[in-house]
């Protein structure tokens, strides 16, 4: 899933992406974020 949003993101050249539940925006999603959650995981596994 986080892939697939990061492609997305990327195809689109968009940096956030909105969050629904049932229809209804309930938060966003940034890129900038999202990477660097990944970075933080992955310092945090080695």
């Amino acid at each position: 899933p986080v892939a697939s949003l990061l492609e997305t993101m990327e195809e689109f050249d968009i940096d956030q992406l909105p969050v629904l539940d049932e229809g209804k925006l309930i938060g966003m999603v940034m890129r900038d974020r999202v990477l660097r959650f990944l970075k933080a995981r992955a310092v945090l596994r080695a």
